[in-house]
């Protein structure tokens, strides 16, 4: 059998341009995702450099929270720096467990670069009604708890029905969070505590219920702390605070 060397060589480049295309970069909500920029064992303070220099910048700790499954098998298995400081520490995401967290800046981890990040800006983030505050920058409604009902937690699937038989100012159709809506608004929190508290003053600096179960791991699911933003994993008979949230309505406002 005769071989063609032009044919394989464009065969190669044809391949090696589909994995770059592939793996070594995508965008999701506007943010392109750099792969060819990890760089391993690097301080935060370093790794934030490098990204710099590029003319990049490190993920913030919800841009890891938009990886699927797919994006994520391209990537190597570890813990990554997020591009926001906690006082002497800063943020990192788990890619293995999803977990978001803070270290000590000096601790050597993986680090990803991102760039083309749009995000939508408003004036006034929040907007109070009798029972829900109104998002203006998501546009969904969320739960405002009472002093009666604010300590009250949920398992799982009792969150689940909580929500769902939830009647707020005679709107149904409540559910639980997703892990991204509800660390959205946690790290609004931690960013604009003051404002956040002039809406939700009855919010405990605890985890609260999402509604995304762990992968493989069906008997455990995602919680959003309100202290720190951090995201971990409980037990899905765990009694854990909720708060529903509602999409968008017409003259929610």
């Amino acid at each position: 059998m005769k071989v063609n060397p032009i044919r394989i060589y464009f065969l190669l480049l044809f391949c090696t341009l589909l994995s770059a295309e592939n793996f070594e970069s995508f965008t999701i909500n506007n943010k392109t995702f750099y792969k060819e920029n990890i760089q391993k064992n690097r301080s935060f303070d370093s790794s934030k450099k490098i990204c710099l220099e590029d003319g990049y910048t490190l993920p913030t700790p919800l841009d890891y929270l938009l990886l699927d499954e797919q994006k994520k098998v391209s990537l190597e298995k570890g813990l990554y720096w997020a591009n926001k400081n906690f006082g002497s520490k800063a943020y990192y995401y788990s890619l293995k467990d999803n977990d978001i967290n803070i270290l000590e800046t000096d601790t050597e981890l993986f680090s990803l670069c991102i760039k083309n990040d749009i995000t939508k800006k408003v004036e006034k983030r929040f907007e109070k009604k009798n029972s829900w505050v109104f998002d203006n920058k998501t546009e969904l409604l969320w739960q405002l708890k009472t002093k009666a009902n604010k300590r009250e937690r949920f398992g799982f699937l009792q969150a689940k029905n909580y929500c769902q038989n939830l009647i707020l100012d005679g709107l149904k159709g409540w559910r639980v969070p997703t892990l991204y809506e509800l660390s959205e608004l946690a790290f609004e929190k931690v960013e604009n505590e003051k404002n956040f508290l002039s809406f939700f003053d009855e919010t405990e600096p605890r985890y609260y219920r999402t509604s995304e179960e762990m992968g493989d791991f069906t008997d455990a699911s995602f919680v959003v702390g309100f202290k720190i933003g951090s995201v971990a994993n409980v037990t899905n008979d765990e009694n854990v605070f909720v708060r529903c949230v509602h999409d968008k309505i017409n003259n929610a406002k």
